[in-house]
């Protein structure tokens, strides 16, 4: 929360946009927003993939342990949530009106960069740690169900291939949250030269 006080304060300092500009900001706030849309689609399109993967698995393993229910119903469970937060958020980004610069949308745009720092602060690591946990449990039924071979691949990438998600994942998440408080900064601009 400091963070975006700071933003905030950081914005008021800078110079105040000449009126003849205001329309290029609302462009450039426009092209950010309709940019954040198209990556939650992607977003969403990934996980959904993702998600087919691991119930096609689910169902050509028809595992019957209770380990494995309980590691891929965490895998399926944390798919399936993130895939809904991040439709509820594209919702919520499309009824963002830039078009519209007025105070009102500075505080929607303000409350939506606040919800998307608490999904992408505790529940996405959740999320993510229950993912991981899921796959953790799956690795006896890896065992049993692959090649030897094949095992010590996923025992030897996994945790590579984890780490490299999560890294993308972390840079993702800084790369949205900065592009939003760049577009409440440019609308702030906005405002205030407004008015």
């Amino acid at each position: 929360m400091e963070d975006f006080d700071k933003m905030i304060a950081g914005w008021k300092n800078q110079p105040v946009p000449k009126a003849k500009n205001t329309v290029e900001i609302i462009t450039l706030a426009s092209d950010r927003l309709k940019d954040s849309r198209k990556k939650h689609l992607i977003t969403s399109a990934v996980l959904s993939i993702t998600l087919l993967i691991v119930v096609a698995y689910a169902i050509a393993v028809e595992g019957e342990s209770l380990l494995f229910f309980v590691g891929i119903g965490l895998m399926i469970v944390s798919l399936l949530i993130r895939i809904l937060i991040e439709w509820y958020s594209s919702v919520r980004l499309r009824k963002l009106n830039v078009d519209a610069i007025t105070n009102n949308y500075l505080i929607q745009l303000k409350g939506f960069y606040k919800r998307r720092r608490k999904i992408q602060g505790l529940v996405t690591v959740t999320l993510f740690g229950a993912y991981v946990v899921g796959f953790l449990l799956l690795i006896p039924l890896f065992r049993q169900t692959m090649s030897f071979g094949f095992f010590i691949y996923i025992v030897v990438s996994g945790p590579v291939i984890l780490a490299v998600i999560a890294f993308f994942i972390w840079r993702k998440i800084r790369e949205e949250l900065r592009s939003l408080e760049e577009a409440i900064c440019v609308i702030g601009k906005v405002l205030n030269s407004i008015g």
